[in-house]
């Protein structure tokens, strides 16, 4: 925790901020002798000193987060933990979480499950991602969450014309034949 409080007030700091907390996020505890206990207390400690890590620097990260291939592994923990001391951020997240889609989050079951938490926590800003959801992961989503099944199908109701066809059938609000 020293360490990273020394590089974050170094000036001018020796590493930017925005790489430094994407190298944390590519560090592997098998070939780098740390554990994963260690790197999220570094992301966290990154993440909580706000005048370093401000807004516009976690804004970045994130966007470049969602760009590496393979997905980090911590990359919903993070998200989820910006959004706690960055709220003003969560229109931008629910673009990374529709770019997650694209990368079918929900193939990788621990993002999967921190994509649900995220989508949770986002409601009702998430409402319009979580219905771009295939239909089993859709269904998969409100069975683990049955908060988002009584917001989401309430949300769906009013904004039927946006709604996919899918969607409403999983929601149970499609119109029988």
């Amino acid at each position: 925790k020293e360490a990273l409080s020394r590089l974050h007030h170094a000036n001018p700091p020796p590493v930017p901020p925005a790489r430094l907390l994407l190298h944390l996020h590519t560090i592997s505890p098998e070939n780098d002798n740390v554990t994963w206990k260690q790197i999220m207390e570094a992301i966290q400690n990154c993440i909580t000193e706000r005048s370093v890590f401000t807004q516009q620097v976690m804004a970045v990260v994130l966007q470049q987060l969602v760009e590496i291939e393979p997905l980090p592994l911590l990359i919903m923990r993070s998200i989820i933990q910006v959004l706690v001391y960055c709220p003003r951020l969560k229109g931008f997240a629910m673009d990374i979480l529709r770019r997650l889609l694209d990368k079918r989050v929900w193939t990788f079951p621990r993002l999967w499950a921190g994509f649900i938490k995220c989508c949770h926590m986002c409601m009702p800003h998430s409402f319009p991602v979580l219905l771009q959801l295939p239909r089993a992961q859709l269904a998969d989503a409100i069975t683990q969450q049955v908060e988002i099944k009584e917001e989401l199908v309430s949300y769906a109701a009013t904004h039927l014309s946006l709604v996919p066809s899918e969607a409403l059938e999983v929601l149970g609000l499609a119109e029988d034949d």
